[in-house]
């Protein structure tokens, strides 16, 4: 494909709607650098115990629990298009669980909170 000067603006970047690859990227496509960062990460989780190991770094320290649950919040789906119908039980077991605890035993660390739901 030519490409003409009017298409550039001064500095020479395609003007705006305009674009040297008009039928673009393919949808989903990954760039040559995501790829290769994506298949290092899991390279690297794979050498550190895959899930197993993942699983032992979080629950070891409260640091890396909170980490772990803002990386996992962010790779949740911010637009969720459901059709829903019913009502939803706000008293559900760990709720009220959850505010006994919090009755209990006052102001705790998430992981300790964590801890006692289990028991």
């Amino acid at each position: 494909m030519t490409v003409n000067k009017s298409q550039r603006t001064a500095n020479g970047d395609f003007k705006k709607g305009i674009s040297g690859n008009p039928k673009g990227r393919p949808k989903g496509a990954k760039d040559k650098i995501s790829r290769n960062i994506k298949e290092s990460y899991e390279y690297i989780f794979e050498q550190r115990g895959g899930a197993k190991g993942f699983l032992e770094w979080v629950n070891k320290t409260a640091r890396n629990t909170e980490l772990f649950y803002q990386w996992y919040s962010k790779m949740l789906p911010t637009n969720v298009n459901a059709d829903v119908s019913g009502s939803l039980n706000t008293n559900s077991n760990f709720e009220s669980k959850l505010m006994e605890l919090f009755e209990k035993h006052g102001e705790k660390k998430i992981d300790e909170i964590f801890k006692l739901l289990g028991n």
